[in-house]
């Protein structure tokens, strides 16, 4: 499924999770492009859970990274105050 059609199913209405679900997938990646978004980082189960196809996931991953977000995996170990797993190289036009 593409990212923008994702986070919209009603599944997760019939566990009873206390947090509070605010939005999908594409909702979160329009709000980590503004400046004054409610974040600094995003957590997740673990990366392949993100999308099915690889791709997807990795897209993803990359659109955090240009908006400067952190993307941690619950499966990984986590790093704070300092760089990003990998450093940040914008693609540019050929």
């Amino acid at each position: 499924m593409a990212l923008a059609d994702r986070g919209h199913g009603v599944g997760h209405e019939r566990m009873e999770i206390p947090v509070p679900r605010d939005g999908g997938i594409g909702d979160l990646l329009r709000e980590a492009g503004r400046a004054e978004r409610r974040f600094d980082a995003v957590i997740c189960e673990s990366i392949d859970r993100i999308a099915r196809h690889t791709y997807l996931a990795t897209e993803f991953e990359y659109r955090l990274e240009q908006a400067g977000v952190v993307l941690w995996a619950a499966d990984e170990p986590i790093r704070t105050g300092g760089r990003s797993r990998r450093p940040c190289t914008p693609l540019k036009s050929l």
